[in-house]
């Protein structure tokens, strides 16, 4: 009796892979097989088999709309609120607009996405880089109720209360650092190149930012004052890294509406998907069943 061999069926746990020319569903597949469909033979590397645009919909639409939120925070809402305070009540530009803004970046782009795609990009549950980006950003709400609370302390007190918030901006520029490695994991996932290299320009930023405040803090302990040149240098590094940030959330929130702006194709994709199949396992019963009336006929 002559045995069939059933199409590969995809286990639910098993990551989600479709074919880059026809959408065809390859899990289940030898990675090295052409696609059955198309015939398009394709590069399969870890990170390139689960790209965004082929996660569940559900998901895609809820990292667009929290990259989308965070564009909308950092490009838009940021700027306007550092300007603002500037004009009228510069003592509290930085400490509000940093203080409120970055935790609420943190929290958008820390989610943990319960998807193979995500997991294998260290954004899934458990990740200690995310989670420890999430709730250290909190040192960015102790710095702006130490800077805003010292004057009006006056005395010992509000020397603390500095010295509280200068360690608060040394510990928030590696809570930056962390949270840059995070955007990483999204540029990653979404395959966008441009937006890794931002990353890394932004990354080095950072370290010369942290290693430029460190020396001032130090100088500032030994010699009572710091040398205006390297405040000066260290200002300009944080205005560039500054605007490098807002291009690459910008960036990332563009990819996010253009994946919200495609819902209706993604839509189509997830019935495609499942349409095709129902129609193999539709089409696997039809010959088994041809199979038994023909034994059927023979044996009579």
């Amino acid at each position: 009796m002559m045995m069939v061999t059933p199409p590969p069926v995809p286990s639910p746990d098993q990551p989600q892979l479709t074919c880059m020319s026809c959408s065809y569903d390859l899990r289940g597949l030898p990675p090295d097989a052409p696609c059955p469909e198309c015939g398009l033979v394709q590069v399969r590397q870890t990170h390139k088999n689960l790209p965004l645009d082929h996660a569940h919909v559900r998901v895609v639409h809820g990292v667009a709309w929290r990259l989308a939120l965070a564009a909308l925070v950092f490009v838009i809402l940021f700027p306007v609120a550092l300007v603002a305070l500037i004009m009228t009540r510069p003592e509290l530009a930085a400490p509000l607009a940093f203080g409120l803004s970055i935790p609420v970046i943190s929290w958008l782009f820390t989610r943990a996405w319960n998807e193979p795609g995500a997991m294998v990009n260290k954004l899934g549950p458990g990740d200690r880089t995310c989670l420890v980006t999430r709730y250290a950003a909190s040192v960015w709400l102790l710095y702006a109720i130490s800077t805003i609370a010292a004057p009006h302390i006056g005395g010992s007190g509000a020397t603390l209360l500095l010295l509280v918030a200068r360690i608060c901006i040394l510990a928030g520029i590696i809570q930056l650092l962390m949270l840059v490695i995070v955007a990483g994991r999204y540029a990653l996932w979404t395959r966008d190149e441009t937006a890794e290299g931002f990353i890394r320009f932004i990354s080095m930023g950072l370290v010369v930012i942290f290693l430029g405040s460190l020396a001032g803090w130090l100088i500032d302990l030994i010699y009572g004052s710091s040398s205006n040149v390297l405040s000066t240098v260290n200002g300009l590094l944080i205005l560039g890294t500054l605007v490098a940030a807002i291009l690459l959330v910008a960036r990332l929130g563009f990819n996010a509406a253009w994946s919200i702006l495609h819902r209706h194709e993604n839509n189509i994709y997830e019935r495609r998907r499942t349409e095709r199949e129902r129609e193999q396992g539709e089409a696997f019963a039809t010959r088994i069943d041809r199979m038994d009336e023909s034994n059927d006929s023979s044996a009579r």
